[in-house]
């Protein structure tokens, strides 16, 4: 068991705590501009509904064949498309590219401070923003977020929400407003596509800072992988906590991923807190349980499984490297 959390690491979770609170408002500010779509598209919205209750009284086919066919449901597309679309390009790119370059700054500002709380006083090297922005390659349509958004278009993902909602609520059976505040739910499918890409964009840009500026400051050697620790935390993430890396590595997460980087500063104590694998074996059986589910609690209950054998590095070819949560399978196959 470690001692008690150093000085560094209480000062690290206080600005993860700041992280956090920005990308909350973050999150916020897009989720008010999204209200707009939904206010612009709801009289289509209602319209179709009641049109396919109608339709299915009198008789009419309303399989998915006949919905397409629908000059309704064509005008309603065209407009979730349009305003969709309108919402990626004039509002959510220009916000995220914006929030990027503040995270960009925080990331390099934290870390210096991080730096000079661990003991160091003397001068030391700090990166320039416009230096790690370039090595992010995040200014121009070439970056990997432009590469992200025009690959992952919002439009087509509430097109789909939407269309299954309306399906599924006339084949049920249900009323007018019930379906339609089926298929607003659906459309916000967009929505979230869009604050998954807003996250992990932001949230990496400040972590590329953070391990940017302790390689140029010449005094840190390297840098532990520091976890938030709650309900909302994957198992991954917990396990992963605490992890050493030198500073050639990178400290990848995955997306939405909320971890940060603490620095090891040459010739001062290696950075201490309680690590995610001790808070979790802290917390009640039932918290345990609904972090890991109700299988792998009990391969780990029963000695089967230790709990650093349940997360390993997964790769994506649009993520990168991340940590990820074993497969069930494999776990029981492997206990």
């Amino acid at each position: 068991m470690p001692g008690p959390e150093s000085l560094v690491a209480s000062v690290a979770r206080v600005f993860k705590g700041e992280l956090d609170a920005r990308d909350a408002a973050q999150m916020a500010a897009m989720v008010a501009r999204w209200r707009n779509v939904e206010v612009y598209l709801t009289g289509l919205i209602d319209a179709l509904a009641a049109e396919m209750v109608q339709r299915r009284a009198d008789g009419a086919s309303v399989s998915i064949t006949a919905i397409r066919r629908l000059d309704s449901y064509h005008e309603l597309r065209d407009q979730v498309v349009a305003q969709v679309t309108r919402y990626q390009r004039t509002y959510a790119e220009g916000l995220i590219i914006a929030e990027q370059e503040r995270m960009l700054q925080m990331g390099i500002e934290h870390a210096v401070t991080t730096i000079r709380v661990a003991g160091i006083s003397s001068a030391f090297g700090v990166i320039p923003v416009d230096a790690v922005e370039f090595m992010a390659g995040m200014a121009g349509d070439g970056s990997p977020l432009f590469a992200v958004l025009k690959g992952r278009a919002l439009a087509p993902e509430s097109v789909q929400g939407l269309t299954d909602a309306l399906v599924r609520g006339t084949a049920l059976g249900w009323n007018p407003r019930k379906t339609a505040l089926a298929m607003r739910d659906g459309l916000a499918g967009g929505l979230q596509k869009a604050l998954v890409i807003a996250r992990s964009e932001t949230l990496r840009a400040y972590r590329l800072a953070n391990v940017a500026e302790y390689r140029e400051s010449g005094v840190v050697t390297g840098f532990r992988r520091m976890a938030a620790k709650d309900g909302r935390t994957c198992l991954a993430c917990l396990i992963q906590d605490g992890t050493i890396y030198t500073l050639e590595s990178e400290m990848e997460d995955h997306p939405v991923g909320r971890c940060t980087a603490c620095p090891i500063v040459k010739g001062f104590e290696m950075p201490q807190w309680q690590t995610g694998r001790e808070w979790l074996q802290q917390q009640d059986p039932e918290a345990q349980r609904v972090i890991m589910g109700d299988a792998r609690y009990q391969l780990w209950r029963d000695g089967q499984v230790p709990l650093e054998r349940m997360a390993y590095t997964a790769h994506s070819d649009t993520w990168g490297d991340s940590p990820a949560v074993v497969p069930l399978a494999r776990l029981q196959e492997a206990a």
